[in-house]
């Protein structure tokens, strides 16, 4: 079975007055997309070279505008490159994308997602929107965008696949923490988490590596800046590490200051892998963008410099949730920057307490969700027909399948029929065919209600074709989004594993399911992992209601 993979078309802003961010955190989600079957494309103004390389050696393609002022002319021209694409999902990420432009590059057979960090426009036409801010809220947006999906808050900050690995071998680190302190229950193993979060990291007692990170292009030249206010502090045995991007143009400026100096100060251009460089430093003083979320979920404690009034919301909040300090860049900037960089590195409780919110708050997997939500939306469930009871037999009987159910048997066609038509006639069971956009099946859903205690019982059986390439994670998201948004009392939904098959643990923990006590199916152990109604289901619902 050949299924469609999923194409994407990205059209970020980039230049001198609006910096690289853009492009940075698209490339993330480029990469995620790209793990669950997508072709990437990006649309651009004039890039720096390096930039343009790193997105090639990704697998992405870029294609560069000579009209990139994101007006009538650069819609027309993007829309041409969609046209010959023919993309699944156009997404827009720039503050300059107004309703006027969403609506000239709006297709009939393409979705829409625009990135909005800061309510810039209505969104008439749009899909999707996406905030991925700490302060991001669901009445931020009112009954403006209600025709549209909303994606909110930190659980999709875009942070780079480095960011999802470092996560992933902490997970290894929590289970063997787990194992040798005889970690229990949910609750005392977050506990764990948090207590494993708090000793990985070193906390000296002075710091002495600073990280100064500026934005790609930092036209203001705050580098130069902050490097000037740590040398007043004349401290001995101090290392900076500065990273400018390739658009940053002071290089020659920064070479000067570094011949006064009398501390060690290391440059690093367009770095690849900044989470290495993260994971060595004491604490950090950065610029108000996205790296505030990168240093949170390295646990770098830091000062952060709103260098754009757009840059003010993230740092407010932020701040107030203590994983950064705020530095008012007005009045006597430089006495008062080194005094705040001073009391930070003589404070260790203070630095080991930021490290520990900042983790709380990023988990390092907004990328993923995002992309395995602009999956999920082309993705078309089906109630299921006795049509479909060759098919269904079928993938139940697969060898795969059978290892790892509650029972090993082949079904007969004659029983898995009078199986189908009294499941059919259930109001207590939903089985669903899901399709790709072309209509191909690809698997089955099949929900059974407990009305008594607002639950569903969940099971999912993907075509073999498509296994091992997260699908089965995005099948389930897909489903448990429809089945809470469409039934208002269903509070939870459980899934019944039997003991050994990881891949569906797997699956269903990457979709948010989370482990509960274990039960038993035909006399076996079955582990059990619970999904609750979340509040983003709740207000689109109160959204969709108002529309």
């Amino acid at each position: 079975m050949k299924t469609h993979s999923t194409k994407l078309l990205i059209r970020a802003d980039a230049g001198a007055s609006v910096g690289t961010g853009h492009v940075m955190r698209m490339m993330a989600m480029g990469q995620a997309c790209r793990k669950v079957n997508g072709d990437v494309t990006f649309v651009c103004g004039t890039l720096p070279k390096g930039i343009v390389s790193r997105i090639e050696k990704l697998g992405m393609r870029v294609i560069e505008i000579a009209n990139s002022n994101c007006d009538s002319n650069d819609a027309r021209d993007t829309a041409d490159i969609a046209l010959a694409i023919d993309p699944d999902w156009i997404v827009l990420d720039g503050y300059r994308f107004g309703d006027e432009y969403q609506a000239r590059i709006r297709r009939p057979n393409s979705r829409l997602m625009v990135v909005d960090d800061f309510g810039h426009a209505e969104h008439v036409a749009a899909d999707l929107i996406l905030n991925q801010n700490a302060y991001a809220k669901p009445e931020n947006y009112g009954l403006k965008v209600r025709a549209a999906d909303l994606l909110l808050g930190c659980r999709y900050a875009l942070l780079r696949p480095e960011f999802v690995r470092r996560q992933a071998s902490e997970a290894n680190h929590v289970s063997a923490f787990v194992e040798e302190n005889e970690v229990g229950d949910t609750t005392e193993r977050a506990t764990a988490i948090e207590l494993l979060r708090a000793t990985r990291r070193t906390t000296r007692k002075t710091a002495r590596r600073i990280l100064v990170t500026m934005g790609g292009c930092d036209e203001d030249n705050w580098t130069r800046r902050t490097v000037e206010a740590i040398g007043r502090l004349k401290l001995e045995g101090l290392i900076v590490d500065v990273v400018v991007g390739a658009g940053y143009r002071h290089q020659q400026s920064l070479m000067e200051v570094k011949q006064k100096i009398d501390f060690e100060l290391r440059l690093h251009r367009n770095v690849d892998r900044i989470s290495a460089l993260m994971n060595r430093v004491d604490m950090a003083v950065t610029a108000g963008g996205s790296t505030c979320y990168e240093l949170a979920n390295c646990g770098v404690p830091g000062i952060a410099i709103p260098v754009a009034d757009n840059q003010n919301a993230v740092v407010n909040e932020l701040s107030m949730r203590g994983s950064l300090e705020k530095f008012d860049p007005a009045g006597d900037w430089a006495n008062e920057l080194t005094k705040q960089i001073r009391l930070l590195i003589r404070d260790p409780e203070r630095r080991r307490k930021m490290a520990i919110a900042g983790q709380k708050i990023i988990d390092g997997y907004g990328a993923t969700r995002i992309a395995r939500h602009l999956v999920a939306s082309l993705i078309h469930l089906r109630s299921a027909s006795m049509e479909d009871a060759e098919r269904l037999l079928a993938w139940r009987n697969d060898p795969e399948v059978r290892s790892v159910s509650f029972t090993h048997d082949a079904i007969t066609l004659d029983h898995h029929r009078g199986w189908l038509k009294k499941q059919l006639h259930s109001p207590a069971c939903d089985i669903w065919i899901a399709e790709d956009r072309s209509g191909i099946p690809i698997g089955q859903v099949r929900l059974n209600y407990d009305v008594q205690v607002s639950k569903a019982t969940v099971s999912i059986v993907l075509d073999h074709t498509l296994r091992a390439r997260g699908m089965g994670t995005v099948l389930i998201e897909k489903v448990s989004r429809f089945a809470f948004f469409n039934e208002p009392s269903l509070l939870e939904i459980v899934a019944q594993i039997k003991p050994g098959n990881v891949a569906s643990e797997r699956a269903f923990a990457k979709a948010g399911f989370r482990p509960i006590a274990p039960t038993t199916i035909e006399d076996q152990i079955a582990l059990q992992y619970r999904l609750l109604r979340s509040e983003d289901i709740v207000a689109q619902q109160s959204r969709r209601r108002t529309a």
